[in-house]
């Protein structure tokens, strides 16, 4: 076009576009040839260039104006827009007004508007200067805030043109918008200049609200109002701005010199938590204090600092929050309004969270939430003015916040501890009561019950202390408060304090009867009454409440109230107009107030009363059965109050009158009214039976239960009655039958009445079906059938419904007693069994069902054997739950911590939660125990063998799970181990015990875990007192022999033998034991093993202790090993030895500790076990009485040494050091950090003036910037404390917290003065050392260095040392003073970069690709899938050495078998997984790459590996757009980056695509030599020895598990194998066409069986490898995975990866065959020679590649020591 255009008539393209034009507007009814003359313009406009410049076209206008009115579409853009610029001025400027009423007209389309906005933007600047705006339009669009994202096109356009009346606009609305913010940043932003703004407070409150937390806020929020912040700061106009808030009396805005630091510090803030990276936030918290001081030496108000608050508050660290509220619950000075109004509105927010509350890991150490909740409370009231208002505005706003149940007990929990300390303040009135009352009837409704009951009592308490008593009379709301409160529960301990202010009104009395009376309601007696909010139960304790307040011997009163009431009920079966309605409410008046102990300790009113009631029981009944015809509902449980004090004679006759009149009713055949009659003497009967059944027990058993009525009358009791509901007749039925009423024909019905009842009925059945069991009448088929049928009954109820409990409870007391038919024990078998299994996610339930069958063994003295399995069970019993289960479990801890709430929580009989599963093992316990001597001796064996073969199946090697400390697996075994323990105290069978002993020697030999070896120590030692002899003469035997046995076995052997000693009374016994065993264990003094040597010599001084103790100095060798106990404490053997002996596990006495409470609380806390592991003796004393039983065991421990040991275990670690979890290694671990902003930060080494008085340093400095590789700074630093250098510099000091620099440093950075200098500081930092007079030394081979043996070396040098890699950059070498080299035998340094054509190819469209990024991640990364599939599926040029499926496949016909679950293979195509594989082939990977192409998912396979494999040609550039993870082997950097580029990849990743990362734990690929080396690290931590597979690395599977945010399902574990049948394994094979076959063994792991702990994880990934390393063995043993379990799937090539190999020859192949064979045939012979001998060195070049591949080729990495 270009060309075309000097050459073009304007006047006749003008007259070309006008007749195009009209034709567009001649074709208006023709709307496809109009869209074909559109389309035809449209084209000419684009291809004519911007510049080029027509006459105004009149037409243009009439067009313009048709395509508007016609709604025109995106695709008429180019049209309008020319339309436009062909345009007369004030034609344009017309058209732009309308599109201006368009754009705001909001009844237009969405699509319209958002196309003339983009219309906009095409509009000369020079030709709208005049343009007449309707600005009272747009003023009062902005005000209306009508389509926020189309005023801000609007306003974008005219801040072109029209700066002033936009800025005055916007002053005018600033003020009166609060609730769009974002839209009125985006306005100002587009202002040129914002002076006029900073004047006003509106604009700064815009900027605090868009800073802020308000839920509107958007990042573009918040980016903005950032954005705006920092112009204002850095603009010198705006040195000073001072703007008053007269709200709170500070400056709202305060920016001058003295604040300049204040605003440097809050943007950095700021930004720090937008980012929300925890490890850059911590180091700028001490910056909440400087700027706090700022605003308040300043005035500035502390809106600002609050805005920061709110940040951190919501950054995703729980830490991090929990920090916030404990600093401004801190720091906060009091009185402050403004302090107060935040902690109103915000920070009650926070604190209504559960994490808030927490115990985790720290910033700081602090103390509970509650107690700074406690002291900012103290602070707040004690500072106020008005703390009244103050506590009323406190509540109020605990109505509003959604609280989670624990937040809310511990706030309250927190004040009711400040009401307590500060009795008496009188701050409460009637308007808190009616707030309180409101959160009562609101907030605890669905509260675990022991929250529930502590929050209630927290409430009371704090009313007691704080309301104003002088007001209690004349309070309308205090009264009704009170009744929320059940009286002997809450009210007892207060009561005397509450009614010494309240005076008595007989009136208010009355009025309270009467309204009583007056309500009509029916079920009055409720079954939950502590937390009843029961209208007639609260009108009730009012009564009773204000009865109480009478004088005792005031009996006037009580007759001129109540005595008119009992009259009534005298005489009302006598005068039948009498309203029965009032009656019955008086009788459950008398009722409630007789059941309920509401009354005084005198019991005077409630003894008048029964006194009463006891004088007209006989008419009172005969009331209730006339009645109860009419209502049977109302009256069937009314005659309770008659039955509780009424004579023995008057109930006899009642009953009795009840069974004539029935009979009557039968023989008269009146109907089924006599229905009516018995359900009302099944309730009476079932009451007496229960509460008096001294009194009514013979008569019952004699004179009525056996009357031949019953028996008849129960089968027709199905017959219909119109006023008697289902439910009430099953219910009378079933009392009936539970009290022993035999009628063989209700066995027929029961099933159907199973299924047919409700969850309310169904207790009463299974009550009687307990009876029906032991019927000998019902056959043991029938019997079968009830339990089959309740079984399912039971299962189909909801556990979340609160009928489920009482149904259960019933039908385990159905089915207590013992029972013998063998169907009936294997139905009961199963049904526990599914109860086990449902009790992993409903805690209570086992602990219902043992609670209810106990009882009935214990009274029997037997258990039936198919049971003992489950006691086993129980024994072991508890499950790990989830968090919001533990924050309800340790808040519900908290509360019984308090003496108060304790007893509270006794006296109700309210289990906590969280102690169900613990009072199972403390229930059987203490049962197995107590029935041991009554078990058979087969019983007794079969418990042991039951619980050791619990314990083998999770401890043996061949079948161990994967666990780590305190997951259930760990717990299991611990438990079991603790069973048996308590066992050997009662056991007596001597070959039992041998049983035992045995296992746990086995168990020694192999267990590493030092909380599980410490137990089995302890039981060896007890089964060495029970036959000292022999197992005496194996603790020699295995001391002799420890060179054959691990450090853990040896260790443990060691530590039996320091207590053995205490288990030894007899003089005799002692001497001859000392003498042996020191000959045994002084060998291992100079053990090669650093444990060993320190639990030796632990040992040594324990028993040279005892020997000094019992005077056996004469007779043993003490003179001899008493040196010991002087070993220098400043030597690491001695510090070491010190510490393992300040660990409770040397001040044990495994005789004098043996208690419940060593066992199962102290050992476990020392233990570092989790708490809900420790049960206390206090729940062993309480199960015991409650249950009668007696244990045999001492329950408390009559030592206290165990309670002042430090916590702690010593876990045995590579590198002879030890880790005590929960302590710090030592006082010498801490590091004396240095924290300086300039010029550099250092850690000084430690202050030991005696130590190093006499270490002389030299001025030597050695600089290690450059070296980024761990182990050779850790032996620099070594090396460098050894000869005395001055300083040593390194990049970053967090490399001292690495484990593999630590190893080789061996402590030498404690001793060393270490500086930090970064790589890109290096540079300043030389040329300030060669200032102080330094001379700069490079070692490094130059053209001018020197031979290091020959270079003199002055005091003051600096020598600077190379990168491993790369040496030392060029610019650093021109600063020197001289360079020095070693001497070396050569070097080798080359590059060999090879790239195929079809490879560029692809990387050149992923590169094109990029440009897509920013706008939609998900595109690119679905382009970039398809393009990484060309890459994998090809070989196009042989050097290409990742790019093998094709040649493995259809070449070399190479095969893979996949043994893996179907299920499995289905998921990984549909999941995002990390894949684990050994790596000891040359092409393992290919065999991968093979099923992952075959599979589909070969797109989205990523790698993590090292940083230079990015630089591979094609490769490595496909696997940089692929977005894989490079690392570059140093851990300070690469934790970020495996971390962010992992998130990176998480982020908006397509749906439906799924990638999987390639990741070898071990590091490199396997030889012999680097699984030595591995090992010997192996043998040092304590793990098994793998036989092929090197140590695997743990720390970068760790963080990338953590890192994934629970987005990755699953770990896939892959085992490769190739067969011997098939050709070497190698590149070169696959090349020259050998088949190799490969076999694949996959198990996939899903997340959540994986730990998220660190330490855990590292266990977790040796157990993987270890399991990994059998399942090989088998392969090498059998040449196949065939046999280990898992079917073989047989995947079948695809052809994909052959036709993009094809396409690529016929693009490139035969194009470039034809032009070489042209060249060969036209070209020189020189020519040709040169080509030839290219390909030669092409050739040889692919040959070294392939080289590269081989095993024997591989690199050193991992021959040396390395970390865990």
């Amino acid at each position: 076009m270009e060309i075309l255009l000097p050459f073009l008539n304007r006047h006749d393209l003008s007259q070309h576009i006008s007749a195009s034009m009209s034709n567009i507007l001649t074709h208006q009814n023709e709307l496809i040839q109009q869209e074909k003359e559109i389309e035809k313009l449209s084209r000419l406009f684009d291809a004519l260039p911007s510049n080029f410049q027509l006459d105004p076209l009149p037409i243009t206008c009439q067009l313009f104006d048709s395509l508007l009115q016609n709604v025109p579409s995106i695709h008429h853009y180019r049209l309008l827009s020319s339309c436009l610029h062909l345009m007369k001025i004030e034609d344009r400027l017309h058209r732009i007004n309308k599109i201006l009423l368009i754009i705001l007209d909001h009844e237009q389309t969405i699509e319209l508007r958002e196309l003339l906005c983009k219309l906009l933007n095409t509009i000369d600047l020079t030709t709208s200067m005049t343009l007449n705006v309707d600005w009272a339009n747009i003023e009062s669009a902005i005000r209306s805030q009508q389509d926020p994202k189309f005023l801000t096109y609007i306003w974008r356009f005219l801040a072109k043109f029209d700066q002033t009346n936009l800025e005055q606009m916007l002053v005018r609305t600033l003020s009166i918008i609060q609730n769009n913010d974002e839209l009125l940043l985006l306005l100002t932003i587009e202002l040129k200049s914002i002076k006029i703004f900073v004047t006003m407070p509106s604009f700064w409150h815009l900027l605090q609200r868009a800073l802020g937390d308000s839920p509107s806020n958007t990042d573009r929020t918040r980016k903005c109002g950032l954005y705006l912040l920092k112009q204002i700061l850095i603009t010198d106009e705006y040195q000073h701005i001072e703007l008053k808030d007269d709200q709170f009396n500070r400056f709202l805005i305060l920016i001058d010199d003295k604040l300049k630091s204040f605003w440097m510090d809050f943007v950095v803030l700021y930004e720090a938590l937008e980012d929300s990276i925890v490890h850059l936030i911590k180091p700028l918290l001490t910056k909440f204090d400087r700027l706090y001081k700022l605003s308040l030496e300043n005035g500035l108000s502390l809106t600002w600092l609050f805005i920061l608050l709110q940040r951190l508050s919501k950054t995703t660290s729980s830490p991090l929050a929990r920090w916030t509220v404990r600093w401004f619950l801190q720091s906060m000075q009091l009185p402050d309004a403004q302090v107060e109004n935040f902690f109103f509105q915000t920070v009650l927010d926070w604190i209504s969270n559960n994490f808030i509350f927490l115990k985790g890991d720290e910033i700081t150490e602090c103390q509970s939430m509650e107690q700074y909740l406690e002291s900012y409370f103290e602070r707040w009231l004690n500072s106020t003015s008005n703390p009244s208002a103050c506590l009323l505005t406190f509540f109020s706003r605990i109505q509003t916040v959604k609280w989670s149940q624990t937040s809310l007990v511990r706030l309250l929990y927190s004040f009711r501890t400040f009401a307590i300390t500060n009795p008496n303040r009188s701050y409460f009135n009637d308007e808190h009561i009616k707030v309180l009352s409101t959160v009562l009837l609101t907030q605890f409704n669905t509260y675990a019950p022991v929250l529930r009951l502590s929050g209630y009592s927290s409430i009371l308490d704090i009313v007691i202390n704080l309301f104003d008593w002088s007001i209690a009379s004349k309070s309308s709301n205090l009264l009704r408060f009170l009744t929320f409160f059940d009286r002997s529960t809450f009210l007892s301990k207060h009561f005397s304090n509450i009614s010494s202010h309240f005076l008595f009104d007989i009136r208010q009395l009355q009025n309270l009867i009467e309204e009583f009376l007056s309500s009509d309601s029916i079920n009055t007696l409720s079954n939950v009454r502590l937390f009843s909010f029961d209208n007639d139960i609260l009108k009730t304790r009012q009564i009773a409440f204000l009865l109480d307040l009478l004088d005792i011997h005031n009996i006037d009163i009580l007759k001129t109230v109540f005595h008119p009431l009992i009259e009534n009920m005298r005489t009302a079966y006598q005068r039948p107009y009498m309203s029965s309605n009032h009656v019955r409410r008086s009788i459950e008046l008398f009722s409630n107030l007789i059941q309920e102990n509401y009354f005084h300790s005198s019991n005077f009113v409630k003894d008048w009363f029964s006194s009463s009631i006891r004088l007209i029981t006989r008419e009172g009944l005969n009331f209730i059965k006339i009645n109860s015809l009419k209502q049977p509902i109302a009256f069937a449980k009314l005659p309770i109050v008659f039955l509780m004090v009424g004579n023995h004679g008057d109930i006899s006759r009642y009953l009795q009158e009840l069974i004539h009149q029935i009979e009557e009713m039968i023989q008269q055949q009146t109907g089924n009214n006599w229905q009516t009659l018995l359900i009302l003497f099944a309730h009476s009967i079932d009451w007496l039976l229960i509460n008096r059944l001294a009194e009514f027990n013979i008569e019952w058993n004699a004179n009525i239960r056996t009357l031949p009525l019953f028996s008849k009358l129960l089968p027709l009791l199905y017959q219909s009655q119109t006023n008697i509901s289902y439910a009430d007749i099953l219910i009378a039925k079933y009392l009936l039958i539970a009290n022993h009423i035999s009628s063989i024909e209700t066995c027929e019905h029961i099933v159907d009445d199973l299924f047919k009842a409700s969850a309310k009925e169904l207790p009463y059945i299974f009550r009687a079906i307990g009876v029906l069991l032991h019927y000998t009448q019902i056959t043991n088929d029938e019997k079968c059938r009830l339990i089959e049928n309740s079984i399912s009954i039971i299962n189909e109820i909801d556990h979340r419904m609160p009928t489920y409990w009482p149904c259960l409870t019933a039908f385990c007391q159905a089915i207590s007693s013992s029972i013998t038919d063998p169907n009936l024990l294997n139905q009961l078998t199963d049904w526990f069994i599914q109860m086990f299994d449902k009790s992993k996610h409903v805690s209570g339930l086992i602990n219902i069902i043992y609670e209810s069958i106990i009882p009935v063994w214990i009274q029997e003295q037997q258990v039936p054997s198919c049971y003992l399995s489950f006691i086993v069970e129980c024994l072991i019993f508890g499950q790990t739950y989830q968090k919001d289960k533990k924050q309800q479990w340790q808040a519900e801890q908290l509360i019984e911590q308090d003496e108060s709430f304790r007893l509270l929580i006794i006296h109700t009989h309210i289990t906590p939660e969280y102690r169900y599963d613990r009072n199972v093992r403390v229930l059987i316990q203490l049962f197995l125990l107590h029935i041991w001597p009554s078990l058979h001796s087969v019983q007794q064996n079969d418990i042991v063998i039951q619980i050791i073969e619990k314990h083998r199946l999770l401890a043996s090697k061949e079948r161990r799970p994967r666990f780590c400390t305190n997951s259930l697996e760990h717990r299991i075994m611990f438990r079991s181990l603790q069973c048996l323990l308590c066992l050997l105290f009662i056991i007596e069978d001597a070959s039992l015990l041998q049983s035992i002993y045995d296992y746990i020697i086995e168990t020694i030999m192999r267990e590493n875990e030092p909380s599980l070896r410490l137990l089995s120590e302890w039981i060896i030692v007890c089964l060495i007192s029970k036959d000292r002899t022999t197992r005496l003469n194996d603790l020699y035997e295995y001391l002799r022999d420890a060179s054959r046995h691990k450090t853990g076995t040896v260790c443990a052997w060691i530590s039996i033998a320091s207590h053995v000693a205490n288990i030894l009374t007899d003089k005799i016994e002692q001497i001859d034991y000392i003498n042996k065993i020191f000959g045994y264990i002084s060998p291992l003094l100079i053990h090669s093993n650093f444990h060993i040597r320190t639990f030796t010599c632990s040992t040594m001084i324990k028993l040279l202790e005892f020997i000094e103790r019992h005077h056996l100095q004469n007779e043993t060798p003490y003179e001899a090993y008493r040196w010991f106990k002087q070993t220098d404490e400043k030597s690491e053997l001695g510090r070491y030895t010190a510490k393992l002996r300040s660990l409770f596990l040397y001040q044990f006495d495994s005789t004098r500790d043996f208690s419940l409470e060593t066992i199962f609380y102290t050992l476990p806390k020392l233990s570092l076990l989790a708490e809900d592991e420790y049960l206390l003796a206090e729940w062993f004393i309480e199960l015991s009485q409650k249950l009668h039983l007696t244990s045999v065991i001492t329950v408390h421990n009559i030592s206290t040494i165990l309670q002042s040991c430090q916590a702690g275990i010593w876990r045995l670690t590579a590198g002879g050091k030890t880790e005590t979890g929960g302590q710090q290694q030592d006082d010498e671990g801490s590091l004396t950090i240095q924290h300086k902003a300039n010029p550099y930060p250092v850690v000084e080494a430690l202050d030991d003036t005696e130590l190093r008085g006499s270490i002389k340093r030299t001025e030597l400095i050695l600089v290690a910037s450059l070296i980024d590789k761990q182990a050779n700074l850790g032996g620099l630093c070594r090396t460098g404390e050894v000869f005395g250098v001055k300083e040593l510099v390194i990049d970053s000091i967090r490399i001292l917290e690495d484990q593999q620099f630590l190893n080789l440093s061996m402590t030498a950075h404690k001793w060393l003065r270490i500086k930090q200098v970064q790589e890109r500081e290096l540079k300043e930092y030389l040329l300030d050392m060669q200032a102080q007079g330094y001379l700069i030394v490079a070692v490094e081979q130059t053209v001018n260095s020197q031979s290091l043996y020959e270079f003199q070396f002055p005091e003051k040098t600096l020598l600077l040392l190379g990168n491993e890699r790369e040496g030392i950059r060029a610019d650093l070498l021109s600063l020197v003073d001289a360079t020095v080299e070693i001497p070396q035998a050569g070097v080798i340094r080359s590059l060999n970069v090879h790239v195929s054509v079809s490879g560029i190819v692809i990387n050149f469209l992923q590169l094109c690709s990029c440009v897509i990024w920013p706008f939609s991640k998900e595109l690119y990364r679905k382009i970039n899938c398809f393009l990484a599939l060309g890459i994998w599926s090809l070989l196009s040029d042989l050097c290409e050495f990742l790019e093998f499926t094709f040649f493995a496949q259809w070449w070399s016909r190479s095969d893979c078998v996949l043994y893996a679950y179907p299920e499995d293979v289905e998921k990984v195509r549909s999941e995002h997984a990390i894949v684990i594989m050994n790596h000891k082939y040359d092409i393992d990977w290919l065999a991968g790459w093979i099923i992952c192409q075959r599979l589909g998912i070969i797109q989205g396979s990523k790698i993590v590996g090292k940083q230079s494999l990015k630089l591979v040609p094609i490769v490595g550039w496909c696997w940089i757009f692929t977005e894989s993870i490079f690392l570059r082997r140093i851990w300070e950097s690469d934790r970020e980056t495996l971390v962010q580029d992992l998130r990176k990849v998480l982020v908006n990743y397509p749906k439906k695509y799924y990638f999987n990362f390639l990741l070898f734990c071990e590091g490199t690929r396997f030889t012999e030599k680097k699984r030595i080396a591995s090992m010997k690290i192996a043998c040092e931590k304590g793990l098994p020895e793998l036989k092929h597979h090197i140590l695997p690395r743990t720390k970068g599977f760790t963080l990338l598990l953590q890192g994934a945010e629970n987005r990755i399902a699953a770990v896939y574990d892959l085992t490769v194998g190739f067969k011997k049948t098939g050709a070497v394994p190698t590149l070169l094979s696959i090349l020259k066409g050998h088949a190799c076959q490969a076999e694949i063994f996959v198990r996939r792991i899903p997340i959540s069986d994986i730990p998220q702990d660190t330490e855990q994880c590292s266990n977790w990934v040796h157990e993987l490898y270890q399991e990994k390393d059998k399942i090989y063995d088998y392969f090498i043993k059998h040449d196949t995975f065939e046999g280990q379990g898992v079917p073989r799937v047989e995947l079948k090539r695809n052809y994909y990866d052959l036709i993009v190999e094809l396409s690529w020859m016929l693009i490139i192949g035969l194009p470039s065959l034809f032009y070489l064979l042209k060249f060969f045939f036209t070209s020189s012979l020189l020519a040709q020679f040169i080509i030839i001998i290219l390909i030669f060195i092409a050739t040889i070049g692919v040959r070294a590649m392939i080289a590269v591949t081989e095993t024997d080729r591989g690199s050193h990495y991992g021959e040396r020591r390395k970390e865990d």
